[in-house]
């Protein structure tokens, strides 16, 4: 009996020491790991917001200023938090929100409690992974009955419609089931002026004005050639038509003063 005691320690000592071995060395990867490597350095990435962010912060802000504070690129796990689940289910759906962020969050000023989140979606939202996100994004919001406000970038944007759409789908938290999708129509391009020619050369005041243009021309000198220091009308906007009276005879110029 007292040998098979003693084998089964000789068996079973060297194994727990293997055992208590891998926990240190375990532990000691796991400290190391947490630590900076010795001489490393880092470097200040560039501005928090894209230009086209930067655009539409700027009316969203003027939009709700008084009203609410607007955050950017806050991490969604700073405002969501997976609920009715515990241990492994709880720690799938953690790391489903752990990497993503909102662009933009709408808080009350004294509390800056969350009132709504705005998402900008730009071309790169046509992609199928990032329609993907932006579905799980919105489903998320509706489950936290979280209003979430989804708006196209562009060019340009009408800050009282943003105003509209951020009180309408604050006023409509719950109701609806769905994000608000804010419909920003792009602002239409100015018109061109039109560029009908005048006939060649009429007088306005004593000012003639360019045939191509219509716009008044100036006394300007010619700096070089026979007629070097003669006068001549001519147009800023380096009309064909100025650029030919040049070539007239100087008794076409503008006299000497």
């Amino acid at each position: 009996m007292d040998q098979l005691v003693h084998a089964a320690y000789n068996a079973i000592f060297p194994l727990l020491g293997l055992l208590g071995l891998v926990a240190a060395l375990t532990v000691i990867g796991v400290l190391i790991k947490g630590r900076p490597a010795a001489g490393s350095t880092f470097r200040r990435k560039g501005p928090l917001l894209s230009p086209a962010e930067r655009s539409f912060f700027r009316v969203l802000d003027a939009a709700v200023t008084g009203d609410y504070r607007v955050f950017a690129k806050v991490r969604v796990a700073d405002i969501l938090a997976p609920a009715g689940v515990k241990g492994g289910k709880w720690r799938a759906a953690f790391n489903r929100i752990a990497m993503k962020h909102f662009d933009f969050v709408l808080c009350e000023p004294g509390t800056c409690s969350v009132v709504a989140v705005v998402e900008l979606d730009d071309a790169s939202h046509q992609s199928q992974k990032v329609r993907r996100r932006d579905q799980f994004l919105g489903d998320a919001c509706r489950t936290a009955q979280l209003p979430i406000i989804r708006v196209r970038a562009q060019r340009a944007y009408n800050v009282d419609e943003i105003r509209g759409v951020v009180k309408t789908a604050i006023a409509d938290q719950g109701r609806t089931g769905r994000p608000a999708v804010a419909a920003v129509r792009q602002m239409a391009p100015r018109p061109e002026t039109p560029t009908t020619p005048t006939p060649p050369i009429e007088a306005r005041g004593g000012v003639p004005t360019c045939r191509t243009c219509s716009r008044p021309m100036q006394r300007k000198v010619l700096s070089t050639g026979d007629d070097k220091g003669r006068y001549y009308w001519g147009c800023d906007y380096g009309c064909p038509a100025a650029q030919d009276s040049k070539k007239q005879s100087p008794n076409s110029f503008g006299s000497n003063p």
